[in-house]
């Protein structure tokens, strides 16, 4: 007969170690590559879960002292006062770690992110309602031009500007955040001389 309680095995032990780790950021453009074959809802889905986790990585950043995994747990619990989207959203504007362009951007991504976690119709970028707010995300507020009619579209632009977007959280200014992109982008295609993210690789 089991013991009860029941101990948790030391790979799941692992495992969990491993996907609650909020204090190592991974590479957005990887991410962005990673997310190509997820459907819609998928992928709208997990960009809201890495931004969500680099907002938790720019506040921790930024306490008075650097918290350790307990610790981390514990202030960014469910239900603490740092346990939602919109709770680190909202300080990291109050705090001045985000300008008002980027929180704009940030609610929207959560709106989207619900939408697709929580609706039981069928939601794509095909669905007008989930493409007209994709499409706040882009120019003029965002860096990305509108994309053009078509789902595939939108999912291309939504994919890029996102790259952006942890971009800026990560460097804590919209224009280093940019700045860093493009100058990425001119040692990937050197041959270009103004390379722009709106712009198919060259194959």
């Amino acid at each position: 007969m089991p013991t009860y309680p029941f101990t948790t095995p030391k790979t799941v032990k692992t495992l969990r170690d491993y996907w609650k780790d909020k204090l190592t950021p991974r590479d957005p453009a990887s991410i962005a590559a990673e997310l190509q074959g997820e459907s819609d809802r998928a992928m709208v889905i997990l960009v809201g879960t890495v931004i969500d986790d680099t907002l938790t990585h720019v506040l921790a950043q930024r306490m008075i002292f650097m918290p350790n995994d307990k610790q981390l747990r514990h202030i960014f619990r469910p239900d603490g006062p740092l346990g939602t989207f919109s709770a680190k959203t909202e300080l990291s504007y109050l705090f001045g770690f985000i300008d008002e362009i980027t929180k704009a951007q940030l609610d929207d991504i959560r709106e989207l992110r619900n939408a697709c976690a929580h609706s039981h119709q069928e939601i794509s970028f095909s669905n007008n309602a989930l493409a007209n707010v994709a499409r706040r995300l882009f120019q003029p507020q965002g860096v990305i031009p509108q994309p053009g009619e078509t789902a595939h579209e939108i999912r291309e632009a939504f994919l890029q500007e996102f790259v952006f977007i942890v971009r800026i959280l990560v460097t804590g200014s919209r224009e280093r955040g940019i700045a860093l992109v493009r100058d990425n982008l001119r040692r990937l295609y050197p041959g270009e001389p103004s390379p722009s993210p709106d712009k198919p690789p060259r194959r």
